[in-house]
């Protein structure tokens, strides 16, 4: 266990099952995490077998309990890392602002993106997300 872990910094690829694997381990080894910052590394958009991953994680009562701040930076919109940023907010009580940086070539997907990102439930009733800009 992390327990003295309050702040964590990541560099994936969210279509890599194995760094997704990783991620939620080292989140579920550090109880008393309070920030994520992760940095969206070489998409692969040929790469997306594992769009369920998100669908199918149990048992994770707990996980985000101390969790307030997620920064995402170079998001395409891909399913998983939005599953990411879903599977946080309604896992994550006392959740304060997910900020995010989409990647600058979105035109055509931010609406699609802003669309997908409102409408996802929370844990928290605090819980706001903040464009950052591309």
């Amino acid at each position: 266990m992390y327990n003295h872990l309050k702040n964590l910094t990541l560099k994936i690829n969210f279509e890599n099952l194995d760094q997704l694997s990783v991620a939620l381990c080292l989140c579920r080894s550090s109880p008393n995490l309070h920030e994520i910052y992760a940095k969206v590394h070489s998409i692969n958009a040929a790469r997306m077998p594992h769009e369920s991953f998100w669908e199918v994680q149990e048992g994770f009562d707990g996980l985000f309990a101390n969790l307030r701040i997620v920064t995402v930076n170079g998001i395409i919109g891909s399913k998983n890392e939005l599953g990411f940023i879903e599977f946080v907010l309604t896992n994550a009580p006392v959740f304060n602002e997910m900020n995010f940086k989409m990647s600058a070539n979105l035109a055509n997907s931010i609406f699609r993106i802003f669309r997908d990102l409102m409408g996802f439930q929370r844990a928290s009733p605090r819980a706001r997300i903040i464009c950052l800009g591309k």
